[in-house]
């Protein structure tokens, strides 16, 4: 018969499977226990008579195989041979008995009797008795052997009582060591049952001492843990060497789990067979956390590296942001993120990138002091809330995600938040410890230098985008010399340039202190003019008067901008700038925004530098309208001069042709300059006498 079982003994495979059904067990068969370990083969008795029987242990699928036939149905052919031969044995055997059952009451029980019952007359002081008990002489040779003896016997007892004395003190001496030390010693047999312990070995796996007493190991282990138990003693059994330290994990009697580094080794009885395995456990729980920890604390400095190095070659800084919140996830194991960025306009944040959510809230607004990004921009410093849901300061823009963690980090340039970084759990807490949150902490830092980054990128790469196109204006207002078209250019241009909402240009007379309404142009492309007549009191008037720029980013408390006429323009932020040629100044450019904006550093620059531009084409444009006057002013009074020479001309020509007399005029040299008909005849005809005399004379 061939069968199958667990280590448990239950059955996995039997001809009868009704047994396999009813998960019938063997682990009382004497085959089961023999083979739990080691290959064996042996004849053991069941309710079905002598039984032969083989087992083999499979540890990798912790199988036991049995082979088991009746013993009769083996040797059953062999009996018919053996017996006569085994009766024969037998009958020898029992005849060499006899004989050395004779040898031995002739030359051992004898004189042992013999030599009690001398001892038994000196005993009741019978020195001078010639007989023993037996009615034997007693002997010299006697008296002196049963003193020897006597001798031996006490020397015996003093060794004897040395030894036990020392086993005691031995004993008690193992006992308080095994007591006392911090470690767990342990004794188990083969089937893994608790048979001694030590007090270290009751705390380690927090159970009373009187409870584990019996306990089988796979009571306060998982499944994977028993296996891989069962294969380090059954090395153990197989080879009898101890094994090295080995780590498992143990269930604690309160469910919670520990760490035990262990050596095993294996335990004989006095014929050197195995009857179990004894050995000596370390609680490593602390130590294994700590391992875990800092593997846990060495992957996510190695993941923030990389991170950092991807977010920190990234210069796009839509895609930049994107991608911090999606490795700040991953970094942190954290469902959902986003990043809030302070908005100029509304003065409030908003969310300019997520990632995980039900859907997206790019562009939603959050006031600032609200909510966990709100009060960290507020603040400046990270807040985590563990139950949102329950937070008195939570957002209703977020109730339909089902957020349970939130976290906050500001995203510092220097000292100034630039931003949140938010974390959300999901549907499920994420506890944030303190090295969580350092983590976190580090790579908001490491964040808020990439952003930093691919705005310095990102204003260097507009600040050549403005240089070209300032240089590409310097082009178009300086290839027409027409005013009105160069006007159109610089406002266009500007507008372009800097998002502002109008511009305007007026042009200045220096000597009269009166200005001239150049052009108007509005973001939306209409050209009509709220003003066409600068306030002499305005920022264009004190602009001409000072030739300096004047820069206002809160319009709306400047002392420029406080009469009810100024209100209704609803301006935010204005700055005008002088329209200068060498010292004189020619003209103001003004710009205007109708919504919150500070100018910066680079844009006052920009401005002024297409003020120069613009100023040089207007003075050209000027000068060239003046050429171009006195051009028509001069052409035109040659035009006049020239019809008078034409009259005189045409007079001149009628008194010559009218004339009797040939009239030559000449000039300073003597050429014939003009002659009249009659002259003409006497200079292409042959004179006569008197002809001739005549034009000499």
């Amino acid at each position: 018969t061939i069968m199958i079982a667990d280590q448990n003994g239950t059955l996995l495979a039997h001809p009868q499977w009704e047994l396999v059904a009813q998960r019938t067990l063997i682990n009382n068969l004497p085959i089961f226990r023999s083979g739990a370990f080691d290959p064996a083969s042996e004849i053991y008795t069941t309710t079905g008579g002598p039984m032969l029987g083989s087992a083999l242990s499979i540890p990798d699928c912790g199988w036991i195989i049995i082979v088991q036939e009746r013993l009769m149905d083996v040797y059953g052919p062999y009996l018919k041979i053996v017996l006569p031969i085994f009766v024969l044995v037998v009958i020898v055997w029992f005849t060499w008995l006899l004989s050395l059952q004779d040898q031995i009451n002739r030359h051992v029980t004898l004189p042992l009797t013999r030599l009690s019952l001398h001892a038994d007359v000196l005993a009741e002081g019978r020195y001078d008795s010639p007989l023993g008990a037996d009615g034997h002489e007693i002997s010299t040779e006697a008296v002196y052997e049963i003193a020897n003896l006597a001798d031996s016997f006490e020397r015996m007892r003093q060794a004897i009582q040395t030894r036990q004395a020392a086993l005691q003190a031995s004993e008690e001496k193992y006992r308080t060591i095994l007591e006392n030390i911090e470690d767990g010693y342990f004794e188990v047999d083969l089937q893994g049952n608790f048979t001694f312990y030590n007090d270290a070995t009751c705390e380690i796996l927090g159970y009373a001492p009187d409870e584990l007493m019996g306990v089988n190991n796979r009571e306060y282990m998982d499944e994977a843990t028993a296996r891989y138990v069962y294969r380090i003693f059954n090395t153990v059994y197989r080879t009898g060497n101890p094994s090295p330290p080995v780590t498992w994990e143990l269930i604690r009697r309160d469910g919670t789990r520990c760490f035990v580094e262990t050596m095993v080794s294996l335990i004989r009885d006095t014929d050197g067979e195995p009857i179990g395995f004894r050995g000596i456990g370390r609680d490593t729980t602390e130590r294994k956390r700590a391992e875990v920890e800092i593997q846990r604390r060495t992957a996510q400095l190695e993941a923030l590296h990389a991170v950092s190095l991807a977010i920190t070659a990234q210069l796009e800084l839509d895609e930049l942001l994107q991608e911090i919140v999606r490795r700040g996830c991953r970094l942190l194991d954290i469902k959902a993120g986003c990043i809030y960025v302070a908005d100029e306009k509304s003065k409030d944040i908003h969310v300019a990138t997520d990632y995980g959510y039900s859907r997206s809230y790019v562009g939603s607004h959050m006031p600032i002091g609200k909510g966990t990004a709100g009060r960290v921009f507020q603040r400046g410093e990270m807040i985590i809330v563990e139950n949102y849901s329950e937070w008195s300061g939570r957002s209703p823009m977020w109730e339909n995600e089902g957020i349970v963690t939130s976290v906050g980090i500001p995203l510092k340039d220097n000292t100034q938040v630039i931003g949140v970084l938010c974390f959300d759990a999901i549907n499920h807490p994420r506890p944030f410890d303190e090295q969580d949150s350092q983590l976190a902490e580090l790579f908001a830092n490491q964040a808020a230098i990439a952003i930093r980054n691919a705005r310095l990128f990102s204003e260097i790469r507009q600040r050549v985008a403005e240089l070209e196109a300032l240089q590409a204006i310097s082009l178009q207002v300086t290839s027409t010399l027409e005013l009105a078209t160069v006007l159109e250019t610089i406002t266009t241009n500007a507008l372009s340039l800097t998002g502002a909402s109008d511009c305007y240009i007026f042009l200045y007379n220096e000597e009269s202190e009166s200005f001239t309404f150049g052009t108007a142009k509005w973001a939306e492309g209409h050209t009509d003019p709220i003003v066409y007549t600068p306030r002499q009191d305005g920022l264009t008037a004190n602009v001409a008067r000072r030739a300096q720029p004047i820069i206002i980013s809160d319009a709306r408390h400047h002392p420029f901008f406080t009469t009810p006429e100024t209100q209704q323009w609803e301006i935010e932020a204005i700055a005008g700038f002088p329209l200068k040629e060498a010292d004189r100044v020619v003209g103001v450019f003004t710009i205007a925004y109708l919504y919150p904006h500070t100018f910066s550093d680079e844009e006052v620059r920009l401005l002024e530098l297409l003020s120069s531009q613009a100023a040089i084409a207007i003075t050209n444009a000027q000068l060239y309208r003046q050429v171009r006057d006195y051009a028509e002013q001069l052409e035109s009074r040659v035009q006049e001069r020239t019809a008078q020479l034409q009259e005189q001309y045409a007079r001149l020509d009628a008194i010559l042709n009218s004339a009797t007399d040939g009239i030559v005029v000449t000039d300073e040299y003597g050429e014939i300059v003009q002659a009249n008909p009659v002259a003409r005849m006497w200079l292409t005809q042959t004179l006569s006498p008197a002809d001739a005399q005549q034009l000499r004379d």
